[in-house]
């Protein structure tokens, strides 16, 4: 089987052939297919004259095997040849559906009615007779190809909707999915932060309804103190999802990072129960100063030690560490030993309102605020937060700041 380079000795020729059609003619192929070689090389000639690349096959079976090999674009078939003869081929081509939509023009020297009935039978679109006149070869050709042109374009359209439509289908089936997920977190988020508001609320009530009956004047302190405890802790809550819904404007300046740090320890221990827990400052010597914003590190510092005495056992122990990173740099970090993070929750503990599951939420209580405005706030420094985890050994907490030198 050779393939032939087309050849187009008439241009007049060429250019009527390719009028007709939706795509360049060498980008066609027509299978020539006939026991007399004379007949392939004849037909070949004609068909290479209009530019179309063309397939010689010299038997039935050549031409089958041809055929699901190289899907021409058309088939030019010798009904009478030894084993498999036209009309076997041709049903054996229109009967596969990948190949079916291959034009198959029968060509002959046995004329008579019987001859073409059987041929459409068979399934052949055409029907030519030898000897075959070249005229009307190259207009059954252009014709049966302009067809077959077609139609592959609108396969391809089709192939190209039905990608898209698949796609867009995905595309809405993720959307469905996150839809409901929000769903889900928008009734998580309603019951977390109403239990979180609830809870101090539900304190200073209790502590108020108390003090109108209390003659004692230590259980009347007593009273106080948790009334003002709680609502310490509501109105921290309530800054909290204000903070994040406002956004934050920030004011920079040179600023010393232990200051900041004990500011942060001191203010912690004033506005929670400590359960036993300790926090122990870690900072290198000399510390150069950063620029930031004064109370917005303040607020990453009190949130991170906030949520490290909420995930230590009682009589754990916190460190806030501060040190040089580089020559330009210094490193902050709040670093815990509790139950720590599970390493398939690390991307997403950042997200407003995220829990990493309602378990701890419930067990630790927090409405997922606090970390989002750590990222908030620290990215406002042209910083990053990193978090180092690992389930029952603690978590770490650190992003870094450049710092202010003399040079």
């Amino acid at each position: 089987m050779v393939i032939m380079d087309a050849y187009s000795p008439n241009k007049e020729t060429s250019l009527l052939a390719a009028s007709a059609l939706p795509r360049p003619p060498d980008q066609f192929t027509v299978l020539v297919v006939d026991d007399d070689p004379d007949v392939v090389e004849v037909l070949s000639f004609f068909v290479a004259r209009d530019g179309y690349q063309v397939l010689k096959a010299y038997d039935g079976d050549e031409a089958l095997r041809a055929v699901q090999a190289h899907r021409p674009d058309l088939v030019l078939l010798d009904v009478r040849m030894p084993g498999a003869d036209g009309y076997a081929v041709c049903r054996c081509v229109k009967a596969n559906p990948k190949m079916a939509s291959i034009p198959v023009v029968l060509v002959t020297n046995v004329k008579g009615l019987g001859n073409e009935v059987a041929g459409l039978d068979a399934g052949a679109d055409d029907y030519l007779n030898k000897p075959v006149n070249n005229v009307e070869l190259s207009a059954r050709v252009r014709a049966l190809l302009r067809t077959k042109g077609l139609y592959d374009e609108l396969e391809a359209q089709k192939d190209h909707l039905e990608d898209a439509v698949r796609e867009r289908t995905a595309q809405l089936q993720e959307a469905l999915e996150k839809l409901k997920g929000l769903d889900r977190l928008k009734t998580e988020i309603i019951n977390n932060v109403s239990h979180e508001l609830r809870t101090p609320l539900t304190q200073v009530k209790n502590a108020v309804d108390l003090i109108e009956g209390c003659t004692s004047p230590d259980e009347m302190s007593a009273l106080v103190t948790a009334a003002k405890s709680a609502s310490v802790r509501l109105e921290r809550l309530v800054k909290n999802i204000t903070e994040l819904g406002a956004g934050l404007n920030m004011n920079f300046e040179p600023v010393a990072v232990a200051d900041l740090i004990y500011q942060a320890i001191v203010a912690m221990r004033a506005s929670r129960p400590m359960n036993g827990v300790q926090i122990e400052a870690v900072l290198e010597d000399d510390l150069p100063p950063v620029r930031a914003d004064r109370m917005g590190l303040v607020r990453v510092l009190q949130h991170l030690l906030d949520n490290a005495i909420k995930f230590s056992p009682s009589g754990g122990k916190i460190e806030v560490i501060a040190r040089r990173r580089d020559a330009g740099s210094v490193w902050i970090a709040v670093r815990d030993h509790g139950i720590g993070i599970p390493e398939t929750e690390l991307d997403n503990i950042f997200e407003q309102f995220y829990q990493v599951d309602g378990s701890t939420t419930r067990a630790y209580g927090g409405t997922g605020i606090g970390l989002a405005i750590v990222k908030l706030i620290v990215e406002g420094h042209g910083a990053r937060v990193e978090v180092a985890s690992k389930q029952g050994q603690g978590s770490t907490f650190s992003f870094s700041l450049p710092a202010i030198t003399d040079s």
